[in-house]
């Protein structure tokens, strides 16, 4: 006797609308809408752990990941530092960030859009051009010196991560473009005001002060002394002369 396969249904649709002309075994059905207890629970469950995962303040734990960046580096950051220092599960970082690359973009987009952007507010509300210039560079040596010499997270990345990362270089150069218009146009309007002299091109003296602050603040690293760094700052200052 042969072996006793599945059961085949050869009728027609019109006869049994449930049972297929093709011969496919008959399968039992589940009544619709109708799902087994296990199921629900494994969904429940499931609900219960992603949420679970996710329950955390994202920006809160961004902030901190800049911070835990801005003074270790990247590499120097481990998964496992990183847990620990925000207070949350592995599976927790991966659901936001998907990984600790992810995670740092996230921390270098959250230091443009704090304080690279109060730091061009700013500039924007000085009145005299001179003072303007000379209070966003003493400032950001002041944070540059802070917390034992870390620098800028910004150029600490540029240090660190190029030329391999074509991400990081983008984020950091659109950093600096928006300061470099910034100053653009105060010292553009300094010059219709008398403020600087009319030989001056402002965006080439703007494009001076980015570059003059990039050394600067890889300085504050090696040389984490305000008093020390301040008096370049006057000397820069004289280019505007």
């Amino acid at each position: 006797m042969g072996t006793v396969g599945p059961r085949l249904a050869i009728v027609s649709n019109r006869a049994n609308p449930d049972v297929p002309l093709t011969g496919e075994p008959v399968t039992a059905r589940r009544p619709t809408g109708a799902t087994p207890f296990l199921d629900r629970s494994i969904q429940i469950s499931y609900r219960e752990a992603m949420a679970r995962t996710r329950a955390f303040d994202t920006e809160a734990a961004v902030s901190r990941a800049m911070d835990l960046f801005w003074t270790r580096g990247y590499e120097a950051t481990s998964v496992r530092d990183l847990t620990q220092h925000l207070g949350i599960g592995q599976g927790s970082l991966y659901a936001a960030f998907g990984d600790k690359d992810g995670l740092y973009r996230a921390a270098l987009e959250h230091y443009r859009s704090t304080l690279a952007a109060a730091a061009l507010r700013d500039l924007a509300e000085g009145a005299d051009v001179r003072a303007a210039v000379r209070a966003l560079l003493t400032e950001r040596v002041r944070i540059a010196v802070g917390q034992g010499g870390r620098g800028c997270l910004a150029v600490n990345a540029v240090c660190e991560r190029l030329p391999e990362d074509a991400t990081t270089r983008r984020t950091v150069r659109d950093m600096q473009d928006a300061s470099r218009e910034a100053l653009t146009e105060l010292l553009r309007a300094a010059r219709e005001r008398g403020e600087i002299a009319a030989r001056h091109d402002p965006h080439t003296l703007a494009s001076f002060l980015v570059t003059f602050l990039n050394g600067l603040l890889v300085s504050a690293k090696i040389t984490p002394d305000a008093r020390a760094l301040e008096p370049l700052v006057d000397v820069a200052l004289t280019a505007l002369d």
